[in-house]
């Protein structure tokens, strides 16, 4: 019921069938019972009868459908309650955040941050070797460069990207995200600097480590990955890995490329201001970032994609709009509010103007 054009993606909403559900057969016809995701390849000339897909159930369960290099489809079902922790995907910086109550018109935000709107947030993807094949489903490393085992994990990055602006588009937030590159890094192993999970500080983490690489200028690593993000201006990075689940600082994420989930879209939620629910070990708070899922208790419940627990939907938390009737969000719980807040110097990370021909 929504496609985004520029990304090549088509959503859907599942609806319970007849049998299915609760309640009368209308109340079920009308029952959203998940989300359908799916976007073409885009590597040129291999678009024919090439698809990946997300299908995330009202039970929780998310099948991620991939084409293998061979042109077969293979696809693999978990739980989406074993896709994230508190601990593996908080965030380690803070933006600079407009105060509650304290709103700037965007327009004015182009005047002091510069020639970006906030309309378009620029993002760049560099995945490695060993992601890639393992995506791939090649048993073996290194394997081959060749397209069609490069295919699989870029497929799934312009999946992600589409699904992402599919909840931003869901919660009304007047932006979109535009991938202008993706690339693999030849020499980055994240094995090679795997640690173990320091459950309460998952900056000393593997995926902690890797995060840093990326993002620290002079660590030896990923030279090559911001330079491509000088040259093509992109606001937010993101490393597609193989340990880890997920973890952002500013501007640059990590994620698992096995997190067919939500995972990407709550990373990049970190990289455009918005935190997770207030008791989830968050560190930033500014008063009304939080994202919305109000009671673990209950595995019924709705979650935001900030928050953690519950059933998962495809929104940042908002007390301005509904999923199914239901609010989601509150005055404290408004992710939507603080990456509007922010949009224009989101946008203006890397100013496109400086990148036109």
């Amino acid at each position: 019921d929504w496609r985004d054009e520029a990304a090549g993606g088509w959503h859907g909403r599942l609806r319970a069938g007849e049998g299915e559900g609760d309640g009368d057969n209308e109340t079920q016809q009308s029952k959203a019972m998940g989300t359908a995701h799916f976007v073409a390849s885009p590597l040129e000339g291999l678009q024919e009868n090439r698809l990946a897909g997300v299908i995330h159930r009202g039970d929780g369960m998310v099948l991620r459908i991939t084409t293998k290099p061979d042109g077969t489809h293979w696809y693999e079902s978990w739980d989406d309650e074993s896709l994230g922790s508190a601990a593996n995907t908080a965030r380690d910086e803070t933006e600079t955040n407009t105060p509650a109550g304290r709103r700037r018109d965007l327009q004015d935000e182009v005047a002091l941050f510069g020639d970006d709107d906030g309309s378009v947030i620029d993002h760049l993807s560099v995945y490695t070797r060993r992601a890639m094949c393992q995506h791939a489903l090649v048993g073996f490393y290194p394997c081959p460069l060749t397209p069609y085992i490069r295919a699989p994990i870029e497929e799934f990055i312009a999946l992600q990207i589409t699904v992402t602006n599919y909840v931003l588009d869901n919660t009304h937030v007047p932006t979109r995200l535009n991938s202008v590159h993706v690339f693999m890094d030849p020499d980055y192993d994240q094995e090679k600097y795997a640690s173990p999970i320091v459950e309460d500080d998952p900056e000393r983490s593997e995926i902690g480590v890797a995060l840093s690489h990326l993002k620290t200028i002079g660590s030896g690593h990923f030279e090559e990955a911001r330079r491509r993000q000088n040259l093509y201006c992109a606001d937010v990075v993101t490393l597609f890995a193989t340990i880890g689940l997920g973890l952002a600082g500013g501007p640059y994420n990590v994620v698992n490329h096995g997190t067919g989930g939500w995972g990407f879209a709550h990373e990049i939620g970190h990289s455009i201001n918005a935190g997770h629910r207030s008791d989830n070990l968050d560190k930033n708070g500014y008063g009304y970032g939080y994202g919305y899922g109000p009671d673990d208790s209950d595995p019924s419940y709705y979650a935001t994609i900030m928050a953690f627990g519950g059933k998962k939907v495809p929104m940042y938390s908002t007390p301005d709009y509904t999923w199914d009737g239901k609010v989601m969000g509150t005055a404290t719980e408004n992710n939507r509010q603080s990456i509007i807040d922010m949009l224009v110097k989101t946008a203006n990370r890397r100013r496109s103007e400086m990148c036109k021909p």
